[in-house]
């Protein structure tokens, strides 16, 4: 049972992000970037961007990002 629906969309999300981090050696994931499942998952990667800019975003992820290697800042 799903208990918290965001937290299982966010944790499905992330597992999409790193499989594509550990095929790809890359966090550079483009924003069309969709899963065989239609999983958007480079969408989401944008808009955890825009949200660690507004500060809102969730701890764990963006450790976890942030420990891959993630650019925050790549301009």
């Amino acid at each position: 049972m799903i208990w918290c629906v965001y937290t299982h969309q966010a944790q499905t999300m992330l597992a999409l992000v790193i499989e594509h981090h550990e095929r790809e050696g890359t966090l550079d994931i483009p924003f069309k970037a969709t899963s065989a499942d239609g999983l958007k998952y480079g969408a989401w990667l944008s808009r955890c961007k825009r949200a660690r800019n507004k500060g809102t975003l969730d701890r764990v992820i963006e450790a976890e990002l942030t420990r891959r290697g993630m650019n925050w800042n790549p301009r």
